[in-house]
């Protein structure tokens, strides 16, 4: 730090020792951060850094940060509390803050704004509030949402959470949505109501009545995704393709939920997914590949599963999907892969 001071200044009085110098340095620096706090500089503040604006309202009149909650790759999560002094009945005790970390990911926030909306006008407004967050405000250029509960991440899966799990990717089936982002990290639970929840629908998109698969380019889970999208992704990979697209069908979150369930009852499949997360992205692909695949070969009821869901026509398919799914439980930790 000392060691940065200009040379042309050091030339003014060669007489002033190394140590007072650097005193002296440090007096003057010392003297900026102060007048940067004082003048509340938002470059100072690193706003820019949070992609917020000093003029943004973030409901500071209402809330409180009370603890932060986590710092993924796109967001930081906050919780906030209501202030003692707001005594308006309508507001939350407690919600919880996602702001974007740089204008990059600004139209994922945007999408996901857009998609949750989309769910709330759709279908049965109870299944919404049992399966999903809602988001209470919204910045209009996506640098920030604010969702109305805290949830935490889930520990286990139990069977009856596997079928929570299958009514929400039915519901969106129905929707027309597809998230393409179902992995463990995106699954909460919410302990008052002992739910289990779907989050982050910034990779989401939303069918057309009647509309073919949709090829988009790849985002969103890729360790738990279909053998068809890892099968893709690495031929492109292989090929200097940099950005290639896939034909997203509308089953894709389904077999993406089924390979979570396996992961999540299975020791084995945890170890072998742990470890492929800290590999490069050709041999995580690689290495997802040859999982997935040994998976299909060595399990029959895997393999029946992933045969109900490629043969899925209507909503009503998904029952028989939920009967398999108990067999796969009386597994457990014994699937071999």
């Amino acid at each position: 730090m000392f060691k940065r001071y200009s040379k042309r200044l050091l030339s003014v009085d060669m007489m002033i020792t190394n140590e007072e110098w650097k005193n002296k340095y440090l007096n003057e620096a010392t003297w900026k951060i102060f007048t940067n706090f004082l003048t509340m500089n938002k470059e100072f503040y690193e706003f820019t850094a949070l992609n917020i604006n000093p003029h943004d309202d973030l409901l500071d009149y209402k809330y409180h940060i009370r603890k932060k909650l986590g710092n993924g790759l796109t967001s930081m999560v906050y919780l906030l509390e209501k202030n003692e002094n707001n005594s308006l009945n309508n507001d939350t005790e407690q919600c919880v803050m996602k702001i974007c970390k740089t204008s990059l990911y600004k139209e994922w926030f945007l999408n996901e704004l857009t998609i949750t909306n989309q769910l709330k006008q759709l279908n049965d407004l109870n299944k919404f509030n049992s399966f999903f967050q809602d988001i209470l405000h919204s910045s209009p250029t996506g640098q920030f949402l604010i969702f109305n509960k805290e949830l935490k991440h889930i520990t286990s899966l139990t069977l009856n959470q596997s079928k929570q799990l299958i009514h929400i990717v039915q519901y969106l089936y129905d929707s027309d949505i597809v998230h393409r982002d179902i992995r463990p990290q995106n699954l909460m639970l919410d302990y008052r109501e002992k739910r289990l929840k779907l989050i982050d629908f910034g990779f989401a998109f939303k069918y057309e009545i009647n509309e073919m698969p949709k090829k988009l380019p790849i985002f969103g889970t890729v360790t738990y995704a279909t053998y068809e999208l890892l099968t893709c992704y690495y031929e492109s990979i292989s090929n200097k393709q940099y950005a290639p697209l896939y034909d997203y069908e509308r089953t894709f979150d389904l077999k993406c939920a089924l390979n979570v369930i396996i992961y999540k009852i299975s020791n084995k499949v945890q170890i072998e997914l742990n470890a492929i997360e800290q590999l490069s992205p050709p041999e995580k692909l690689l290495r997802s590949l040859t999982l997935w695949e040994n998976c299909k070969k060595k399990n029959q009821i895997y393999s029946d599963l992933l045969g109900l869901i490629n043969n899925l026509s209507v909503s009503s398919d998904f029952d028989g999907f939920e009967r398999q799914l108990e067999k796969l439980y009386y597994c457990g930790t014994n699937i071999i892969i």
